[in-house]
């Protein structure tokens, strides 16, 4: 029974044609040979070692195999073996399964065993790691040895394995997203769908607990303690782990945590840290999203890290990247983002010679005028524009981002784009002396134009950096051809439609825009969060409540009452200008006496002139020292009643023009 279900899993097998063919080369040769294979839970070490078996059992050479996982006594079981192939001449083929269940074994393995055999002896080990150090560096093991990792089938092994199993074709694409190309996990959706005839996969791994709980036994080994758990739960969501990220979550362990880490089979290094393999990270994170809370605490931990100011300062793009990829699993953002290439584009200054490449892109895509402006702008602001390059250099996309506090006449008169902005941003609220405006201006892929993309990759990464990081940045504009195809992208980064359109060479160019004075940074860092982790956000578009941007008419009425109330604490409170701009810069915060304070410095921040001397007594008898009439306060003054009443609204008005200019332009 046994030899003829290993027939049929043999025969169902697929891919490892160059493990094969390795194998086969080493069955021929006279030399000794240790092949280590190994690779994580499930990619199927086991159905390969049963081929390796069969192949040298039809060469003629004779075999033992043996199972780490029922061996009740690893070092005798294998002794025993070694001794009955010891023969001159035999040249055998152990095989060793799992030996991970025996690690404290491996170096016995290679001192004792190995030399036990006859000349010409084929070892075959299997298990989840590879070889120790020692292996690698023993003059005597290193020479015979050959490193065999397994990885998840390709796209086409997979569809194959699928074939075989007769699932529809047009479930293929699915179950190999779903399953990473993993083996067992292809098995076990095959599985699935064999189950009360379904004939549709689920939407996740999480979406069959069943499932999910299988792979996470396979994949992953007993977890050493909470804070190795919290290490697996950072490296389901993070780009990235590296020992800082580590030592962040997990403190004064991180160091034995991430050496542990780096050692398990479905982790790979990259930069300096390490990175789930697919499947892994996928089960990881499913798992992870099980527990809501525990899955929130992670996201925020890796942000914390990633948001860091001083490391972002050092790292930004790196941070940005790693930022934006938590984002990964967004249904909506999957068809924007091309996460499969996300790696694969970077953003470089433009060069001498890239002109004519850049404007082709531009012109095939939207038009020729729009061209032209393509050409002012690099002229004009070659500075303010990215060109997307594979890494053979290929120019993939262009990207230009332009940063104002104020177009020249020329520069409107050149870009009907640029001059409908600037009309939008001159009837917002006023900016103050140093505020920018950012407007992407130009965005094209040189495959895909406006559509997923490298280069739309690079741009997601260059928004971000440029929102976290341009200071005094007010209005941003972002200028689309396709209104529609990109609202939910918009909507969701919080980009409102201006409901203004340009049409620059018959092509029709939409405008969306976010007042950073409104919803700043932090609030909005605060509402990708609650985007990230799939918590409600709020649908109405509120101010940040930091502070609300007042017209001048009802700034200058809220500046009178302020005035007349600052002896009325409560009324204070309640006065609209403790959520100015004005009063969080003078105050730091936002209530009755913060505005109080205000006023007094606005006051004492009015010139010693002698012309509005009389003035600034009025208001200071009147409202700062708390005249209990007008009347009084012109008695004291020594002023007839009318013309102390002129001076007073001078003064007022001084008072007011003050306040205005520094919630405008700021205190300096």
């Amino acid at each position: 029974m046994a030899e003829e279900i290993g027939k049929r899993s043999r025969a169902g097998f697929v891919g490892r044609v160059t493990e094969l063919e390795r194998f086969r080369a080493v069955l021929t040769d006279r030399l000794s040979r240790i092949i280590w294979v190994f690779g994580p839970g499930g990619i199927g070490k086991t159905v390969l070692l049963d081929l390796f078996e069969a192949e040298a059992t039809a060469c003629g050479r004779s075999t033992s195999a043996i199972d780490l996982r029922s061996a009740d006594q690893p070092r005798v079981t294998l002794g025993e073996v070694a001794l009955r192939h010891g023969g001159a001449g035999e040249r055998p083929v152990l095989l060793i399964d799992s030996i991970e269940r025996a690690e404290t074994l491996e170096h016995w393995l290679g001192e004792e065993v190995l030399s036990t055999l006859a000349p010409g002896s084929i070892v075959v080990v299997a298990g989840r790691r590879p070889p120790s150090a020692r292996w690698r560096t023993d003059p005597m093991l290193s020479v015979a040895l050959d490193l065999m990792p397994l990885r998840s089938l390709s796209p086409d092994e997979a569809g194959e394995f699928l074939g075989r199993r007769a699932v529809d074709v047009s479930l293929w694409p699915e179950a190999i997203r779903l399953s990473g190309g993993h083996p067992l996990a292809l098995a076990l959706l095959v599985q699935y769908l064999a189950g009360a005839g379904r004939g549709e996969l689920p939407a996740g791994l999480a979406g069959v607990p069943d499932l999910l709980g299988t792979l996470l036994s396979r994949i992953i080994d007993e977890v050493p303690g909470a804070g190795y758990r919290r290490a697996l739960d950072i490296i389901a969501l993070a780009r990235v782990a590296n020992l800082s990220l580590i030592r962040n979550v997990v403190g004064d362990a991180a160091e034995e945590v991430f050496g542990w880490l780096e050692n398990q089979p479905f982790v790979d290094r990259i930069d300096d840290g390490v990175c789930a393999h697919d499947l892994v990270r996928d089960v990881l994170e499913a798992d992870l999203r099980r527990d809501p809370d525990r899955y929130v605490a992670t996201n925020r931990a890796i942000r914390s890290y990633l948001l860091d100011p001083e490391r972002l300062r050092r790292a930004p793009d790196r941070g940005i990247k790693d930022f934006i990829y938590l984002h990964r699993t967004s249904s909506l953002l999957s068809d924007y983002w091309d996460w499969a290439r996300f790696d694969s584009a970077h953003a470089s200054p433009k060069a001498a010679g890239d002109e004519p490449a850049l404007a082709e892109i531009v012109r095939r895509h939207d038009s020729p005028q729009a061209a032209d402006c393509l050409a002012y702008w690099l002229k004009r602001r070659p500075d303010s524009f990215d060109v997307v390059r594979a890494s053979t250099g290929e120019i993939l996309g262009v990207i230009g981002l332009l940063v104002f506090d104020g177009p020249d006449p020329a520069d409107l008169a050149a870009d009907p784009v640029i001059a409908a902005v600037w009309a939008h941003a001159a009837r917002a609220r006023p900016r103050r002396r140093g505020d920018v405006v950012g407007i992407t201006r130009f965005f094209d892929d040189a495959a895909a134009g406006q559509a997923m993309s490298p280069t739309f990759n690079v741009l997601s990464c260059r928004h971000t950096r440029h929102w976290l990081l341009t200071e005094r940045l007010t209005l941003d504009y972002i200028v689309l051809r396709d209104k529609d195809a990109w609202a939910p992208m918009m909507s969701y980064i919080d980009f409102r439609p201006v409901g203004v359109d340009v049409v620059v060479g018959g092509v029709r160019h939409h405008l969306f825009v976010h007042d950073w004075r409104e919803v700043s940074p932090a609030a909005w860092l605060d509402r990708m969060e609650l985007l990230e982790t799939g918590s409600p956000v709020p649908q109405d578009h509120s101010p940040d409540p930091e502070y609300v941007a007042l017209d001048r008419e009802t700034f200058e009425s809220a500046a009178r009452a302020a005035l007349r109330d600052l002896a009325r604490p409560d009324r204070l409170a309640q006065n609209p200008l403790t959520r100015s701009r004005v009063v969080h810069d003078h105050c730091g915060t936002g209530d009755g006496a913060a505005l109080a304070r205000t006023v007094h410095a606005a006051f004492g921040g009015l010139p010693e002139d002698p012309r509005t001397e009389r003035a600034r007594r009025a208001v200071a008898r009147t409202y700062l020292h708390g005249a209990v009439s007008q009347e009084a306060a012109a008695e004291v003054l020594g002023m007839a009643f009318s013309t102390y009443r002129r001076h007073l609204a001078v003064g007022v008005d001084l008072v007011i023009e003050q306040l205005w200019n520094w919630d405008v332009y700021g205190p300096d």
